[in-house]
């Protein structure tokens, strides 16, 4: 790829001095008006400023992107984490109901006991 420049396609400092600097005619007619109505350097300008834009935009989606993937990785480790804590607290709950069936039929056999020992 060729990145020389031609010198057809250059601007020189001085014409873009004078096209800047060089007030738009009032004596000119309307349909000179609609003609110069963009001048070059102001639509160069308008084409880095929409290529400045265009990146900006890109690069923002980019990173939001890459961020959102982040959080994605993040939430499935913590979702793995949960499950594996609910699984131990479901594991607890079997061992406390255990328990509490254990502690039921010892109540249920002191209870039965001392009305037995009422009986007596």
């Amino acid at each position: 790829m060729d990145m020389t420049m031609n010198s057809e396609d250059a601007i020189a400092r001085k014409e873009t001095k004078e096209t800047i600097e060089k007030p738009r005619s009032e004596n000119a007619p309307a349909e000179r008006w609609s003609e110069d109505f963009v001048r070059r350097g102001e639509f160069r300008l308008a084409l880095w400023t929409g290529a400045f834009v265009l990146t900006a935009i890109l690069g923002g989606f980019t990173f939001l992107y890459t961020e959102l993937a982040d959080l994605r990785i993040a939430m499935e480790q913590q979702h793995t984490g949960l499950r594996v804590e609910i699984s131990g607290l479901r594991a607890e709950v079997i061992g406390l109901r255990a328990e509490v069936a254990g502690l039921h039929k010892r109540v249920v056999r002191i209870e039965s006991s001392r009305a037995f020992d009422h009986l007596q």
